[in-house]
């Protein structure tokens, strides 16, 4: 379904859990030291959906529960980014259960999003 999923260290579907088309799950060290970072994992959760053309950074770990939908396209999910020195700092990002993330919504690095959440269209969730 022309998925571009790699460089991922652990990557785990739950059952009835799908991913449609066009994403991008991609994981990998920045600094070039090795192609697959032990940091990276991803795991999707049961009855879990992404849409299509969803950009999944796994430079650290992903994790997304159950009855999560990433509806629509277009959204981003990122584990790392700079700091002010230029140091790439990476953390996880953990999403709960029963959960729907908006299109074009761009989630950064360190986020929890807790249960029962609506993440709407065009959201930024920032690092806190």
């Amino acid at each position: 379904n022309m998925n571009n999923i790699k460089y991922i260290n652990e990557f785990v579907m739950k059952d009835k859990s799908q991913i449609i088309s066009r994403n991008s799950i991609v994981g990998f060290d920045f600094l070039g030291n090795n192609p697959i970072n032990t940091e990276s994992c991803f795991k999707l959760g049961s009855e879990s959906l992404i849409t299509i053309s969803h950009s999944i950074d796994v430079t650290s770990a992903v994790i997304i529960g159950n009855n999560v939908v990433f509806g629509g396209k277009e959204t981003q999910v990122w584990t790392h980014g700079f700091d002010i020195q230029r140091n790439m700092v990476t953390k996880s990002v953990l999403i709960g259960n029963n959960i729907y993330i908006g299109s074009r919504s761009l989630i950064c690095q360190g986020v929890t999003i807790v249960d029962e959440t609506v993440v709407g269209a065009g959201t930024c969730v920032p690092t806190s």
